[in-house]
């Protein structure tokens, strides 16, 4: 049996891994678009930027880790088609066929079109891209990033620690307000400000000025030696058209990954949109964790285990020195949040929806979070997870 890896992510290679540590004995493809070995993406937009590391130390499988796991690597060459009926994926002039395949070509940085010719205007989602960045940190006084998320929060840290005038624009009313609220992210509104970020919320970015810079939706322009676009991701979907899966903000899968609309496909990672029996929806989950998660389950899925309990989602962002640390499915417009710690040594907020503990969100507090964990785990209700931390 062959089984053909579409991608050369995290979660490619945890796909990889996990079946060889099922047992499987097969042959194993891996396409990767980029001419690098895979690599380790969360360090691009924290210590990449700090000069902390270099390529070799964020590499996850190089020639002799890929031989201990006997899987054949295509390097620089993307899939273009995709035919599920006869099994076969085109990788430039050839046809590659699989037995089982399992999509992994993950998302890429959401770029603006009116910046895409600006100089100084960049985005982060490869290491060539953090290496571009980088660069630009070291010819600079002031950089600019627009968006206040994972990634843009991130690279304002980095900037910071370098000692670079940094100016933060986000839309919403808070960092990270899309994934958390604004309740939780004002208490990340106040790192920044700690830390010397400038955030502006609640403002629009409408084009680039000349030389470089932005203009905002009520005429200003900020000037600045380097402008950074951190406004999420676009699912890498584009070459699965006509393919007969079923495509909408990545690949829709049922609870163990399956692709809908077709036989014998899976898909993993920042492209897949996996159905939820725990949350009651299907989400892309592009963090480091659900990577390994989903691979997990996807490889006993082809090789016929049971995939367990669903696992509680996780995620991780270190900012400014403080750890944020994300567990279960916060919906900040529908969800109750109660904050149950809040001083300067830590911080911890719940989310409770349709009755039950749907999230919890700490700073600085690991212990709060293995705890909350463990109640999401068991489908704790809501009035008792709020009786857990009185």
């Amino acid at each position: 049996m062959r089984v053909v890896i579409v991608g050369a992510s995290l979660a490619a290679v945890r796909s990889a891994e996990s079946l060889r540590m099922l047992g499987f004995d097969g042959q194993i493809t891996m396409i990767g678009d980029e001419d690098r070995y895979p690599y380790d993406r969360p360090p691009l937009s924290k210590e990449v930027l700090s000069r902390r590391v270099e390529f070799d130390e964020i590499v996850l499988r190089d020639t002799t880790g890929l031989a201990e796991l006997d899987v054949e690597l295509l390097l620089g060459k993307p899939a273009t088609d995709l035919d599920p009926l006869d099994q076969r994926v085109q990788v430039g002039a050839e046809d590659i066929a699989y037995d089982h395949l399992i999509v992994a070509t993950g998302a890429r940085a959401r770029a603006v079109s009116s910046f895409e010719n600006v100089d100084g205007a960049l985005l982060l989602r490869t290491f060539s891209d953090a290496i571009a960045v980088r660069d630009a940190m070291d010819r600079a006084e002031h950089i600019l990033v627009v968006g206040a998320g994972f990634i843009g929060s991130e690279v304002a840290s980095a900037a910071c620690h370098r000692g670079l005038r940094t100016t933060v624009l986000e839309m919403a009313e808070a960092p990270l307000a899309r994934a958390l609220g604004g309740l939780i992210g004002g208490r990340l509104r106040q790192i920044h400000a700690d830390h010397g970020s400038v955030l502006r919320c609640g403002v629009t970015v409408v084009g680039p000025t000349n030389p470089r810079g932005v203009r905002l939706a009520d005429g200003t322009a900020i000037e600045a030696d380097v402008v950074i676009l951190g406004l999420g991701s676009i699912p890498n979907t584009e070459w699965l058209a006509g393919s007969g899966l079923s495509v909408d903000d990545g690949v829709l899968c049922d609870t163990v990954g399956r692709a809908v609309g077709v036989d014998r496909v899976h898909a993993v990672g920042d492209v897949a949109r996996w159905a939820s029996w725990r949350f009651g929806d299907r989400t892309r989950t592009e963090h480091w964790t659900a990577a390994g998660d989903q691979a997990q389950i996807v490889a006993g899925d082809i090789l016929g285990r049971d995939p367990g309990p669903e696992p509680v989602p996780y995620v991780w962002s270190d900012q400014f020195g403080h750890r944020i640390q994300i567990v279960g499915r916060c919906r900040p417009s529908i969800d109750e949040v109660a904050i149950v710690r809040d001083d300067p040594a830590g911080f911890a907020a719940i989310t409770g929806r349709m009755g039950r503990l749907a999230s919890a969100v700490t700073i600085d507090d690991s212990r709060q979070l293995a705890i909350f964990r463990r109640l999401i785990a068991r489908d704790t209700s809501w009035p008792d997870a709020l009786a857990a931390t009185a």
